[in-house]
């Protein structure tokens, strides 16, 4: 529907939610491919909070497939972003995932 409503921001939002789930399932590939589609709306529409929350999942999708030193970067992205933004929730998680990350590519 939000693509009907040529509405980028609720698709961002609802294939995040999609990217999530397939994180939740273990389905890597998918979760990248979802997290890669919101990242690139989200810089559209300049939603800070959706571009960390993305590259919080992009990590994520990519450690689940072993793409360690490709995660970096975006772990510690959305750790900056978490962190601007005054989202101590998040900031934990995305802690969590580039010491991931980090503890994977030594």
């Amino acid at each position: 529907m939000a693509r009907t409503l040529d509405y980028a921001e609720a698709v961002g939002y609802c294939t995040s939610n999609l990217a999530r789930l397939m994180l939740m399932k273990k389905d890597w590939q998918q979760a990248e491919n979802f997290a890669r589609e919101v990242l690139s709306l989200a810089e559209e529409v300049g939603r800070l909070e959706m571009i960390g929350t993305n590259n919080h999942h992009l990590a994520q999708a990519l450690l689940g497939q072993g793409k360690n030193r490709e995660a970096l970067p975006y772990a510690q992205l959305a750790l900056n972003i978490c962190q601007q933004l005054g989202r101590a929730q998040d900031v934990a998680l995305a802690r969590k995932t580039l010491a991931a990350c980090e503890a994977k590519n030594s």
